[in-house]
């Protein structure tokens, strides 16, 4: 591969990397993603503070289960799981955005338009989430949540 992803994507990557425009944004649901933008970036050599790297963190989900060994949930666990891997797959000390891929909560999604009370589940509370946020943020692992 020696850092070459595929042409149109090389290109594009390259391109975010000369205007210090964000790398399109991965996600650990995205396969090996992380891997190849990692690899990619170490082919590159390009320091570090001139490129600015997007990933989240998946939530709840019975259904990935080569998610963290599923099923998982934005506990304080999961989400320092979730970062540490984020950093071992693409190979950089730091991430500059780091996001919730979506709530631990019941919301409507993917075609569902109308809130159904019987699909509530416990969920882990917004603060715990936040606190684990911070404390990734005070470990330097995470620049901006």
């Amino acid at each position: 591969m020696k850092g070459k992803v595929s042409g149109t994507l090389d290109a594009h990557l390259q391109t975010c990397l000369l205007v210090r425009y964000p790398v399109p944004q991965r996600s650990e649901t995205r396969g090996r993603s992380e891997e190849l933008l990692g690899r990619w970036l170490r082919a590159r050599r390009a320091p570090r503070d001139s490129v600015v790297v997007a990933t989240k963190v998946a939530g709840p989900s019975g259904q990935m289960t080569w998610i963290r060994g599923g099923p998982t949930s934005l506990d304080s666990q999961n989400i320092a799981e979730a970062i540490d891997g984020c950093l071992r797959r693409l190979g950089v000390d730091y991430i500059d955005l780091y996001q919730i891929h979506w709530p631990d909560r019941y919301v409507p999604m993917f075609g569902e338009t109308e809130y159904d009370p019987n699909c509530q589940y416990t969920s882990v509370p917004m603060e715990e989430q936040l606190e684990a946020l911070g404390r990734a943020i005070d470990a330097g692992k995470v620049h901006w949540p």
